[in-house]
This record gives structure tokens, sequence and C-alpha cells, in this order.
């Protein structure tokens, strides 16, 4: 049995070194998904207690992301 726990994920970077600036860092695409559903993904399997995401950059998009891909409120 695993101790209760939290986890913190931190998806506010901007990514200006990546191609493309104008979405967050963590919607860029790796095999056709955003690398935040590979991150959340793995956080749910892990079944925390809760699960809070830090956004900053294009939070909106972060945001709807987040509700569309996994229905997680806000």
């Amino acid at each position: 049995m695993l101790p209760q726990f939290s986890i913190l994920i931190l998806a506010a970077g901007l990514g200006k070194r990546m191609q493309n600036a104008d979405i967050p860092k963590v919607l860029a695409q790796l095999n056709s998904k955003p690398l935040l559903y590979y991150v959340l993904n793995t956080a749910i399997e892990l079944q925390p207690q809760s699960i809070c995401i830090v956004v900053g950059y294009k939070k909106e998009l972060v945001i709807e992301y987040v509700n569309a891909a996994f229905g997680m409120p806000e």
C-alpha cells in the first residue's frame, strides 16, 4: 500500500527555445500528444491524494486541455 501523497506539476513554461512559441511548452507535441499528457497520465497512475498543476504562460490553453483530456476541475 502506498502512503498518502500529493503531486505538484509545474506547467508554466514559455518554451522560447522550442520551435513553436505560440503555445505553452507543456502543450508541445510528442508522438501526437502534448508533453503534459505523459506527465498527467503517469501522475494519475500513481493514485495520489491530489494533483495540483501550476500554470503560467497562456494558462487558458493548458487549463482547457487538462479539462478536455482528463476531466479535471480547475
